[in-house]
């Protein structure tokens, strides 16, 4: 998703820091998708404001049709502050469910700078996906996941060229990384409901047997070696499972992180299903220990391992003393 400036610059995303001279020499354009949520992008702007500068900071705000009068009113006033250099998008589909993916390529389209950032998904968003999307059934949820295959076989040169750009995969691989992707898919579309029907076990009851339930939120921390894979293989069975999911994955691959949400949206996934948050390692710990979120899943190295253990042992120990 970065803009064609970014071409002629050696920095990465994950390189970036709120440091003045930086951001002198290379301006960054910040991205804030938005929908009747006021109180929101009044929170995100007054976090922002207490840490850049203006001068070398851009904002470009997508409205995804907004219909609430506050929103409305705060857009417009946004736009007259001259200092904060805003342009304000409005995508005209208020009707469409938000769809951050979209809107954060649409942003990007404006950006001129050399460096575009943009905010994160909050994970309410997820739970209240989750009611929804358990709900679900899981024929329908299994149609969607298998719906993903097509798109990814005629995505699959594109989405080649960019894991060759952000991570040096040569194309063939890519390919090949993405059409195994597709087969994954079909696989759990078809054999995966039965994965899911109760088991009878015997026991001395009239009857008993396993039921396989859904956790809630799972985050996913995956690596970049292979930036489409490593998520499929982890999103695929938690979704057909009702779980939803945030992909917190390398900050050396943003741009297929979002692909991988647009592609799942494209599906036909419902919104709040999965996500996608580019944020730094160092703040996994604070994600994980978000109240909603249920589960992680993680590839990585032995010490990422260690750390992600430890923090989610808080959360049991913690979870234990409650019920105690």
């Amino acid at each position: 998703f970065l803009p064609p400036l970014m071409k002629q610059h050696a920095l990465c995303l994950h390189q970036l820091q709120w440091d003045h001279a930086l951001l002198a020499e290379n301006p960054v354009t910040i991205v804030i998708p938005t929908k009747n949520r006021p109180e929101l992008l009044t929170a995100c702007l007054a976090s922002l404001e207490r840490t850049v500068n203006w001068a070398h900071v851009r904002l470009v705000i997508v409205d995804d049709g907004s219909t609430d009068q506050a929103a409305v009113e705060l857009l417009a006033k946004l736009e007259a502050r001259t200092e904060l250099r805003c342009r304000v998008l409005r995508t005209g589909r208020p009707d469409d469910p938000f769809h951050y993916s979209r809107l954060v390529n649409l942003g990007s389209a404006a950006a001129d700078t050399p460096l575009l950032l943009h905010l994160n998904n909050d994970i309410e968003a997820l739970e209240e996906g989750f009611g929804r999307w358990r709900r679900t059934p899981v024929l329908e949820r299994a149609r969607l996941i298998g719906a993903a295959a097509p798109v990814l076989r005629a995505r699959a040169r594109p989405l080649a060229e960019m894991m060759a750009r952000e991570m040096g995969k040569p194309v063939a691989q890519g390919r090949q990384e993405i059409e195994k992707c597709a087969w994954l898919c079909e696989h759990y579309a078809s054999a995966g409901p039965a994965m899911l029907e109760p088991q009878p076990v015997a026991t001395e009851a009239r009857s008993s047997w396993i039921s396989f339930q859904p956790l809630g939120t799972v985050l996913a921390v995956m690596p970049w070696n292979f930036p489409f894979w490593q998520v499929f293989r982890a999103a695929v069975p938690a979704l057909l499972a009702a779980n939803t999911m945030l992909l917190k994955h390398a900050s050396s691959v943003p741009s297929s992180a979002l692909a991988i949400e647009e592609i799942l949206s494209e599906a036909g996934l419902p919104p709040g299903t999965f996500a996608t948050a580019l944020a730094d390692a160092d703040l996994v710990a604070r994600i994980i220990a978000h109240p909603g979120i249920a589960a992680v899943t993680l590839t990585g190295s032995v010490s990422a391992g260690r750390a992600v253990a430890r923090v989610a042992g808080n959360r049991l120990a913690d979870g234990a003393a409650g019920h105690q």
